[in-house]
């Protein structure tokens, strides 16, 4: 993969949290006049975060509700957190770069339920698909704090939650 393919597809990962970022400023009176966007411009921005590849928060309810017809979806393969401020979103779109990692809809999401996560993830048909094409094919939990993996040690959910792969405080 070229620069420019690289650049392109790390805009495209971040995208989300540059329109939401945008829209909170906006929300909280920080955006200068001259910057806010036009109703069409606004319009546009918000049909354009409904399709977006990946995102920070949540993604949009009604794209969780087509992918619960979309098939069995799969969990993560390995985990990666750390506290919040520390880097983690940056870390997130470099992993997520690479040509074998699948990235979720969504980095952040607060459930502490892991067979509830598996929304947020591909099909095992598209990851079967994947593999085939790139060799490998991971999906991450990217997250920003550690409670999700301490809720996952807990005695009310199995280890082998994750395909059987042992979960520590520094991933799997």
């Amino acid at each position: 993969m070229d620069v420019k393919a690289i650049e392109k597809k790390r805009n495209r990962l971040s995208r989300s949290y540059q329109l939401w970022s945008e829209y909170k400023r906006m929300c909280n009176g920080h955006m200068p006049e001259e910057d806010l966007p036009s109703k069409l411009q606004y319009l546009s921005k918000l049909l354009e975060y409904q399709f977006l590849p990946h995102y920070f928060g949540s993604p949009p309810t009604w794209r969780t509700i087509l992918r619960k017809l979309n098939g069995k979806r799969t969990l993560p393969d390995f985990c990666v957190i750390g506290p919040i401020k520390s880097g983690t979103s940056d870390l997130a779109v470099n992993i997520m770069l690479h040509p074998n990692i699948m990235p979720p809809i969504a980095k952040e999401f607060y459930l502490s339920d892991p067979e509830e996560w598996r929304i947020f993830y591909p099909t095992e048909q598209q990851k079967n698909e994947h593999a085939s094409r790139h060799g490998l094919a991971l999906s991450p939990f990217l997250a920003p704090y550690l409670h999700s993996a301490i809720l996952i040690m807990t005695p009310s959910y199995p280890i082998s939650g994750f395909g059987g792969r042992t979960i520590g405080l520094f991933g799997l």
